[in-house]
């Protein structure tokens, strides 16, 4: 990463794209702020901006679009935050986004995407989950399920068995958000820890060769050796997106986040791999996704996410 440039936090807070039984991933970016102001302080002189979700009642709108659930409130936020990555990328600063839940990526990348029109922008998604489903795939209606399909401009139709109705309107918007789809392609995207997978999602991902460093290959490499070959993917492209989904720890460490899966990282292992990430001069936006400090009152998982990113070198 270029050290000359100002780290500017945007708060991106919303929690409408997760688990609508678990609210509270909309806390997790103050959460955060919070513990490392009583700590390190490793945020200390970075400038910050927020975008705030429009408070609804979610037991009044739920069902109004089962298939992409809260898409009327999710796609305007998403433009609006899309042009806050924008305005910072282009007063040279660097975004440092703290959001409430996933689905927010699709906008970070939409404004990086109108930044850099013609540069080859990559994506590391360090997750536990793909987040490739569709309204037509989708089990659950979560938007947080479909960040890397909204970015990829991609139905897939091919294993689709949902019908939508009201949802098609705000689906295709989201996509063109920007007035640009795709934001990326297949060849973009590398994944690191995916281990909680529908099987539409893992015939994608397979019928296009994307690759995945599952935690069998981390065992088996080691962390360092992972780091090493994501580091030189990455140096293929002229802007790199690095968004760091903390379930991609293991449940053990991250009690607070609505969907944990065991056998993830440890919070040392995510160090090494972010701090190498963090290393790259093509990095452009890094991003820490999915605290909710209301499923974990021990403060288990912000020591846990903390211990991962406290020794990034911000200044």
């Amino acid at each position: 990463m270029n050290s000359d440039r100002q780290i500017h936090i945007i708060k991106l807070i919303s929690d409408l794209g997760a688990n609508p039984a678990k609210p509270g991933a909309a806390k997790g970016p103050d959460a955060l702020l919070k513990y490392d102001a009583e700590r390190k302080n490793i945020f200390s002189g970075a400038l910050v901006s927020e975008v705030k979700m429009e408070q609804i009642d979610r037991d009044a709108e739920k069902q109004n679009h089962p298939l992409a659930k809260y898409c009327n409130y999710i796609l305007p936020f998403q433009r609006v935050a899309a042009e806050q990555v924008k305005l910072v990328l282009q007063s040279n600063q660097f975004p440092f986004v703290l959001s409430g839940d996933h689905s927010s990526a699709a906008a970070v990348l939409t404004g990086l995407r109108q930044s850099f029109p013609n540069q080859k922008i990559g994506v590391i998604w360090v997750d536990a989950h793909a987040d490739l489903h569709t309204p037509y795939t989708t089990p659950s209606g979560n938007m947080h399920g479909m960040p890397v399909a909204i970015s990829l401009a991609e139905d897939n139709l091919a294993v689709g068995h949902n019908h939508l109705t009201d949802e098609t309107a705000y689906w295709e918007q989201l996509k063109n958000n920007g007035s640009i789809q795709p934001k990326i392609t297949q060849s973009d995207l590398l994944y690191v820890e995916l281990r909680d997978l529908e099987e539409e999602e893992i015939t994608y991902i397979q019928k296009h060769q994307i690759k995945n460093y599952t935690p069998a290959e981390r065992k088996e490499k080691g962390i360092g050796v992972i780091a090493d070959e994501v580091t030189k993917w990455a140096a293929g492209f002229d802007k790199v997106y690095v968004t760091f989904d903390i379930d991609s720890m293991d449940i053990e460490y991250v009690p607070g986040t609505g969907t944990p899966v065991a056998d993830g990282f440890s919070p040392e292992a995510a160090s090494i791999l972010l701090q190498a990430l963090w290393q790259m001069p093509n990095l452009a936006v890094f991003e820490v996704t999915e605290i909710n400090p209301e499923l974990d009152v021990t403060l288990t998982t912000l020591e846990s996410v903390y211990s991962a990113i406290g020794n990034l070198k911000m200044n």
